[in-house]
């Protein structure tokens, strides 16, 4: 199975969203830079969704629907959609399809971080994203499980790679089992997995040195954008988004 590892996310976002590419494929002009999403970004959007400007603070949502519904879209995975309201814990209910789309008030709006068509969709499923968050600058697990920046095997400690990790502006550095304030993971130490109501797995877990964050409770368990998971950062169905900042 072919594995697309994370620095492939990254140098494409560089390449094709920056400079003049950017300007004749996207039309954007200006002081601007087009990244892959830092953990910390991700932590950004969360908080900012339990805060009174998201959907926590959206008087159109009252109780148990003030969390960001589920995208339980599969086969293939179809961004914007929306189950419609908070997802049971009862694991013998079976998730599937589109049911409202990202624009149907209400119902398919709440599964943005702000309940409406302006928020940011596809934080809770229906895939894990890659973010850019590493343990120690490792570069992967193995050979065939890697990133491909250049960095050690957590399998074996060997160097690997082929190209060079980026300027740090870019990716969060972890060295421990601690978060960093902001990344809406355990920034206060308190647990390794689990976190504000959300599996929260962290890097530094056996050969998992890469985060992600996205991926819906499993099978069918109500998560949150604070959820996080780890990998080796080569994967055969990955996800990303791109953060653009201006000035």
């Amino acid at each position: 199975m072919t594995q697309y590892p994370i620095s492939d996310y990254f140098t494409k976002i560089q390449t094709v969203m920056n400079g003049e590419s950017g300007l004749i494929n996207y039309g954007f002009s200006g002081n601007y830079d087009t990244h892959l999403t830092k953990n910390t970004e991700w932590g950004a959007f969360t908080y900012l969704s339990q805060s009174k400007y998201g959907k926590y603070g959206n008087k159109n949502y009252v109780g148990e629907n003030k969390v960001i519904y589920q995208n339980v879209s599969s086969s293939p995975s179809k961004s914007g959609c929306s189950w419609g309201e908070k997802v049971s814990t009862d694991d013998s209910t079976t998730l599937y399809g589109c049911p409202y789309a990202y624009n149907y008030i209400d119902k398919g709006t709440g599964a943005s971080t702000t309940g409406t068509i302006y928020g940011i969709y596809d934080t809770v499923g229906p895939v894990s994203e890659y973010v850019m968050g590493n343990y120690k600058n490792s570069s992967g697990r193995s050979t065939k499980n890697t990133s491909n920046f250049i960095g050690l095997l957590a399998y074996d400690g060997t160097m690997y790679g082929t190209i060079a990790f980026p300027n740090r502006r870019y990716y969060n550095l972890y060295t421990d089992s601690i978060g960093i304030k902001g990344d809406a993971t355990n920034a206060d130490g308190t647990s390794k997995f689990y976190f504000n109501g959300s599996s929260s797995i962290f890097v530094g877990l056996d050969t998992c040195v890469w985060f992600t964050r996205g991926k819906r409770g499993y099978p069918t368990k109500q998560s949150s954008p604070f959820a996080s998971d780890c990998y080796h950062g080569g994967w055969s169905s990955p996800s990303a988004r791109f953060v653009m900042v201006t000035w």
